[in-house]
């Protein structure tokens, strides 16, 4: 049984990857839930619990109908909130519930990001620089822009990963604001090292497009 929802779980983060890249939440949503379905042992895992977190807050972010929006934030919520409970310790535990008040433009997020960011710390985890950037994203949220700045810088700083570049290249511009050509060439590098089958992803094309608004 054991191997069996070992090997459950590797289907489930397949189904995870490609409904966020795809942006096909609800797809996602639905093939995961039928899955663990069959075993409430499934909810004792914090990584699914937080993928399938995520996926009911991103399908909330595409309802325009304030309601809907609500109900399927609170579903995420819930989930993120039994990740704490199964281990305090999960930076992905802490800044889950922080997504939710930082989708909410709440200055809430920052606490439960810096919280998730200090736990990362300990760690040596190639995630710290997207870690230090949910803060710098929680305060661009709430209009402090200049604190915004200095802590995506840190993530690039911190990291390797395409995710901070491209976290930073849409501050820049969105706030119109002229990119130092250090930052353009990385994430041109990182972006062709990337296999074709992402590139190809609705995600991979919307990398893709943001970069090459920079090269212009």
């Amino acid at each position: 049984m054991l191997i069996m929802r070992q090997s459950a779980l590797g289907k489930i983060h397949k189904i995870f990857l490609y409904s966020v890249n795809a942006f096909k939440y609800k797809e996602g949503i639905i093939a995961i839930e039928k899955i663990i379905s069959h075993d409430k042992r499934f909810y004792e895992n914090v990584k699914l619990l937080y993928d399938l977190g995520l996926l009911y807050d991103h399908y909330a972010m595409q309802q325009k109908n304030n309601l809907l929006r609500l109900r399927y934030e609170n579903k995420a919520l819930v989930l993120y909130q039994k990740a704490i409970l199964l281990d305090k310790e999960a930076p992905i535990a802490w800044w889950s519930i922080g997504r939710i008040w930082w989708h909410r433009k709440n200055k809430k997020s920052i606490f439960f990001a810096k919280k998730a960011y200090n736990l990362i710390k300990k760690t040596r985890s190639s995630e710290r620089g997207l870690y230090a950037q949910a803060i710098g994203l929680c305060y661009e949220s709430i209009k402090e822009y200049k604190k915004a700045e200095y802590w995506l810088k840190k993530g690039v700083s911190l990291s390797k990963d395409l995710g901070v570049y491209v976290n930073l290249l849409q501050f820049y511009q969105l706030h119109k604001k002229t990119l130092p050509h250090s930052y353009l060439e990385r994430a041109q590098m990182l972006f062709k090292k990337e296999k074709s089958i992402f590139k190809k992803t609705p995600w991979g094309e919307k990398i893709k497009t943001l970069i090459e608004s920079f090269e212009k």
